[in-house]
């Protein structure tokens, strides 16, 4: 029978065979760019590298000017010149074909837009309503004659000032 030291030395030489020739041999290098420190580079043959410059640029970008990005010009509010002309312009691209001015004395007039502006003329000085028509209708009220509106529609909703 084998002493107890004897049978220690055998069990750890064992395992110490067991785990290496299970971890198959030992890799040098590198696998990926992470393995590498600072910032060099993992390579193709596994090698830690410093990482190569871009090659010039065969362009020459001096002789080119910047592009131009253009900023859409705010909406101008037309003045109106008399106190009974209703203006509307519209600030988005609004599917609205026209609008419907309808006020409580029972005046009712429909304006088409042309160039994103409705102009209904003779609107009253009381409170009345403007409703959207097209794809999607919308009200905005009070308004009168004498305006000059800025609107544009969220949703259902017109917003209007």
């Amino acid at each position: 029978m084998l002493s107890r030291s004897t049978t220690t030395i055998l069990v750890a030489g064992s395992l110490l065979t067991l785990c290496l020739a299970w971890s198959g041999p030992a890799q040098a290098g590198c696998t990926k760019d992470t393995d590498c420190k600072g910032d060099r580079v993992c390579n193709p043959e596994g090698q830690c590298v410093d990482p190569q410059p871009c090659p010039p640029c065969d362009c020459d970008c001096e002789d080119e000017p910047a592009p131009v990005t253009q900023t859409p010009a705010a909406p101008v509010r037309p003045a109106v010149t008399d106190g009974t002309t209703l203006i509307i312009t519209m600030t988005d691209d609004s599917p609205s074909t026209g609008v419907e001015v309808s006020c409580p004395s029972g005046f009712r007039l429909r304006a088409p837009f042309e160039a994103g502006v409705a102009t209904v003329p003779d609107v009253p000085a009381e409170h009345c309503s403007v409703h959207f028509k097209g794809p999607v209708n919308a009200r905005f009220q009070p308004v009168r004659g004498g305006q000059s509106l800025l609107c544009y529609l969220q949703g259902a909703t017109a917003v209007c000032q």
